[in-house]
């Protein structure tokens, strides 16, 4: 059973520098190939309510398996992920996976993301094809714990996502242990 973490207040607002949802996209192509679903991760750090995502996790290699209908990564990769998470600066916000369809959180996204209120699952639908102008019609879906996410309303996105102009990032392309 998972339980509302007392590390971290509820996250009120997230901020999003432009070339993050630029590279997110980028990358997203560059997995996937439009031939199948394609996953990074989002880490930043925390103040208060708010978290600034500073971090592009990209998972490669042995452990990553892609499919047309699936993404997944295996335990070692997940341990290969918390290696570079280092709280309070560096706590793990959001995965950022395609569908070559439409952006829907399936079965599968529900059982095979993390389980942790507050934790973001996004969908960028037709494997990445727009451009990161489109930031805001990805599904984005907010966890409530025991495996059921919700999705945000696209007036929860205006309220809640700030995207900065001039924020830099990091990109980390890690490999299972």
């Amino acid at each position: 059973m998972a339980a509302q973490s007392n590390m971290f207040a509820r996250i009120e607002q997230f901020e999003l520098p432009w070339i993050l949802l630029q590279e997110t996209v980028e990358i997203l192509r560059r997995e996937g190939r439009f031939e199948v679903e394609s996953l990074l991760f989002w880490a930043g750090r925390i103040s208060g309510t708010t978290a600034a995502i500073t971090h592009i996790i990209v998972p490669k290699g042995h452990g990553v398996f892609q499919h047309p209908l699936q993404v997944r990564v295996n335990e070692s990769v997940m341990a290969a992920v918390c290696d570079l998470i280092d709280p309070p600066e560096r706590v793990l916000l959001a995965q950022v996976h395609t569908h070559i369809g439409e952006a829907f959180h399936s079965e599968a996204d529900d059982q095979n993301s993390l389980d942790t209120p507050g934790y973001l699952s996004l969908v960028v639908p037709y494997g990445a094809k727009d451009d990161a102008t489109e930031w805001k019609r990805w599904g984005i879906f907010e966890c409530l714990g025991l495996q059921r996410f919700r999705r945000i309303t696209a007036h929860e996105i205006t309220n809640r996502f700030v995207v900065k102009p001039d924020e830099r990032i990091m990109i980390h392309e890690i490999r299972a242990h």
